[in-house]
């Protein structure tokens, strides 16, 4: 399985526009493309941002579908097994959810009723006050799970 980590070092570093030159996609200098994840040989369908004027590994977007693809999606279409997606990402950057934190010990905050009445903003003030207790536990003296 491939990792959230590796997915995203993929997306930020590998050139989009070498991954569809290998699907025989022809991009325009305009950036503009037929889509290679549909049915599409009238017109071209979609754009490639390439990694250059990205900034990162570049996306294809595709106006038919109102969809963005990344060279990760790009690299999957092509078949790349996991063992090759792996092969192409340093192992720094190999860590997965498993690796997160368990959720039994994070501390989330806790907004009581009674404090909640007296926020201001109905729902988008809680949420904003969460987020500061969040940061705050002790300031603001939340209970926490």
């Amino acid at each position: 399985m491939v990792s959230i980590g590796q997915i995203e070092w993929i997306n930020e570093h590998l050139p989009i526009e070498d991954y569809l030159e290998q699907l025989g996609v022809d991009i325009a200098p305009n950036g503009k493309c037929f889509c290679p994840f549909h049915h599409n040989v009238n017109t071209p369908a979609a754009k490639v941002y390439t990694s250059e004027q990205s900034g990162n590994g570049g996306r294809l977007y595709c106006y038919s579908e109102r969809k963005s693809y990344t060279p990760y999606d790009v690299i999957k279409k092509l078949g790349y097994s996991d063992t090759e997606i792996h092969s192409m990402v340093p192992k720094e950057f190999w860590y997965s959810v498993q690796d997160a934190k368990p959720a039994h010990e994070m501390k989330i905050p806790i907004v009581d009723k009674n404090a909640r009445d007296k926020i201001p903003g109905g729902v988008f003030g809680v949420l904003c006050q969460l987020d500061l207790m969040w940061d705050n536990p002790t300031k603001f003296k939340c209970r926490t799970l």
